[in-house]
């Protein structure tokens, strides 16, 4: 009994120790505004009631501001505001993109923009941005950001020209109402500024297909960078532990024939995708500058080049291969058993090198593939 006493204590403070070791959950603090446009002008919405999912209401302060912490569940949260009359237009569908971001804490800037429901009602552009992006979605050819970026940008432009519609609207309003102005004149003029507005209508729906198709040909191309990028690294390092792992046992490829084929033929595979990254690399740091357009990412991907074809190609797979390795295996292959402690040595120093480097490199490609991703 007294043994049993003994074992719950010990299972007792086991349980109460793990539970007090469990790593806190990485939380989100949301933080940004929330704005409203109305007729010529954005302004900030205070008092605004914000539902967030599951995680409760956030109010905004007099200034539009809000901040609010929610667990990092690796999963999109939405929000809604508590505006009777007022629906949220970007982000697209209240949608807070969470996933794909790292596992830590995280903050993320978000400005919020409402508008009132009869606003909406009276611009048809607001619902055909709806739909085309509703079909490229259903298409799943672009990421939930990329839509994203492409909702902000149009609405952007439909409340440009609504500004642009009020400001002939009022001189409209004050023609009509002049007093030192004949009729004939005032009708004259009013014509004229009615002429605009026309065109102005004709300006956006032609501009809004333009604008679409240039932002979705330009997403698709950025999408194409991004899987031929990420996928080249992860055959690059898939490639590079193929040859690690060969070099921990180096003496079954000296054994036989077919042993130094079946090396010399991951040879010949990694050289395919370094030479693919080496000639490849001008064109999509160009292209990571120019789809991207930030400075931090394209720095990232300078120092991951570098790290790849200087620090883990040259120094620490080139030279030792070349130099001390590569001359023994051909050897095999033409049927003899060269003997080298020399190399089997070399070999291992290689291989303990590329477990290094192998494990910077899953850090540093993760952590820039998850940036590509999230931009």
């Amino acid at each position: 009994m007294q043994f049993m006493n003994k074992l719950c204590t010990f299972l007792a403070l086991w349980i109460s120790v793990s539970a007090h070791c469990q790593l806190p959950a990485a939380l989100v603090l949301l933080r940004g505004k929330v704005m409203e446009h109305t007729d010529s002008a954005y302004h900030q919405v205070g008092h605004c009631q914000l539902f967030i999912n599951s995680y409760g209401n956030c109010q905004t302060k007099l200034d539009g501001s809000f901040e609010i912490k929610v667990p990092h569940e690796n999963q999109n949260l939405k929000v809604e505001v508590r505006q009777p009359g007022y629906t949220v237009v970007h982000p697209r569908d209240g949608t807070i993109l969470l996933e794909g971001l790292p596992s830590r804490d995280t903050t993320i800037d978000l400005n919020i923009l409402i508008l009132r429901e009869d606003e909406l009602n009276q611009w048809q552009e607001f619902e055909q941005v709806k739909e085309k992006l509703a079909q490229l979605e259903q298409e799943s050819q672009l990421t939930q950001r990329q839509l994203n970026r492409i909702n902000e940008a149009l609405v952007d432009t439909i409340l440009h020209f609504q500004e642009r519609k009020y400001a002939q609207e009022k001189q409209i309003a004050s023609l009509e109402s002049g007093l030192q102005s004949s009729e004939e004149e005032r009708e004259r003029a009013a014509s004229v500024y009615m002429e605009n507005l026309e065109s102005m209508d004709d300006s956006i729906q032609n501009l809004m297909v333009e604008l679409f198709d240039a932002l979705e040909e330009r997403y698709l191309l950025q999408k194409e960078y991004y899987d031929q990028i990420s996928g080249d690294l992860a055959t690059y390092i898939s490639r590079t532990k193929d040859i690690r792992d060969q070099l921990k046992s180096l003496e079954m490829v000296f054994q036989s024939v077919e042993g130094s084929g079946d090396f010399r033929q991951l040879i010949i595979d990694y050289n395919e995708i370094y030479e693919k990254l080496n000639e490849d690399q001008e064109g999509d740091l160009e292209a990571i500058d120019h789809y991207w357009e930030n400075d931090a990412i394209t720095r990232e991907a300078e120092e991951l080049f570098e790290f790849i074809l200087d620090d883990i190609h040259r120094k620490t797979i080139f030279n030792p291969l070349n130099d001390e390795i590569i001359p023994l295996i051909q050897e095999a292959a033409v049927g003899r058993r060269p003997k080298s402690k020399k190399a089997a040595r070399s070999a291992a120093e290689t291989a303990a090198e590329l477990d290094t480097l192998l494990e910077k490199l899953d850090k540093k490609m993760n952590l820039f593939i998850s940036q590509l991703s999230i931009f």
